[in-house]
């Protein structure tokens, strides 16, 4: 193998392994953002549900 090639996959290596970490940062990210928003949206989610059942009683 060339050096050039050596080269070219030392890089491709490194740049997949840069890759992984980006998505476990990304994961990571997602996860956090989603465990705080989680109890704002099932509280919305209730919400939306108790005006749409009043609204029918209503009718």
């Amino acid at each position: 193998m060339t050096e050039k090639q050596i080269a070219a996959r030392k890089l491709a290596s490194d740049y997949s392994r840069y890759l992984l970490k980006q998505e476990e940062l990304v994961e990571r990210i997602i996860d956090r953002k989603w465990r705080e928003l989680s109890p704002y949206i099932e509280k919305l989610i209730d919400q939306k549900v108790k005006e749409r059942m009043n609204y029918l009683q209503h009718q």
